[in-house]
């Protein structure tokens, strides 16, 4: 089928946005299997030595806590307080991660942003020193008025909406002001929905492999636009279509956030 397109810069739903929120990992950059492969065996590997759990029951304990608590990070910090330091926890995981090598923009990435006259932040799960790596490899980390990572918002998760208005004060966003939330996460679109920001899908070859997302579709309604990459932000596709279905239901799984 063929979407109907905008300007992002003449739409009369769009001018009146007043902040606009980017996530990091796999919205401004697509992470890969590379990354994705080293950031599974980091979180296996705290897991192992710091909780004592191996094998299988790694990867189902991961996807309990992640789809509990919106990230495996803030799981562990609710249901094992004593057993671990996040801020270990975070180094551990994104540390080691090859982003040197992987970490590439895609063609028209840093005009895309660039054009967007409002104030621009990452709003990411990570943390800010990976954030900044990642942009600094991007070339585009002065776009931004800055980085609202996961210590920011007090390890709230996307999931949450306490998350998003703890992002919207950070950034100076006034009480009823629209927002525009860009992101690969259907689950953390859902939820800035519910807040009241605007949405946009970046519909990705693959969906976070914990995500269910035949779920999520069955209530579309919190994808307002979706593109295939950031660098087509300026033509904004509507998201509410069956081409939106078939494509999360073709997508093919990958890691979340920790």
């Amino acid at each position: 089928s063929t979407f109907p397109t905008f300007s992002l810069f003449t739409s009369h739903s769009m001018k009146d946005i007043h902040t606009v929120f980017f996530d990091l990992d796999d919205t401004l950059y697509q992470c890969g299997d590379a990354i994705h492969a080293v950031m599974r065996e980091r979180i296996r590997a705290y897991f192992v030595e710091h909780l004592g759990i191996a094998g299988d029951g790694v990867d189902d304990e991961v996807r309990r806590l992640y789809l509990t608590y919106g990230t495996t990070l803030r799981g562990l910090m609710k249901e094992h307080p004593k057993e671990i330091d996040p801020d270990q926890y975070l180094a551990f995981v994104h540390d080691p991660l090859p982003l040197q090598a992987h970490v590439k923009p895609e063609d028209g990435l840093r005009d895309a942003i660039q054009a967007i006259d409002k104030p621009k932040w990452v709003f990411t799960a990570s943390v800010a020193e990976h954030a900044h790596r990642c942009l600094d490899l991007l070339g585009i980390r002065d776009l931004f008025q800055g980085i609202i990572d996961c210590r920011a918002v007090n390890f709230h998760t996307k999931h949450e909406a306490e998350s998003f208005r703890r992002a919207a004060a950070l950034a100076g966003v006034p009480d009823g002001a629209r927002c525009l939330f860009i992101d690969d996460s259907l689950t953390n679109l859902e939820t800035a929905k519910s807040f009241g920001w605007t949405t946009v899908w970046v519909k990705n070859e693959r969906l976070p492999v914990y995500e269910d997302k035949d779920i999520l579709l069955e209530k579309r309604d919190f994808v307002d636009h979706h593109v295939p990459f950031v660098s087509h932000i300026r033509s904004l596709r509507y998201g509410d279509d069956d081409e939106l279905s078939a494509a999360a239901g073709a997508a093919t799984a990958s890691s979340s956030s920790p």
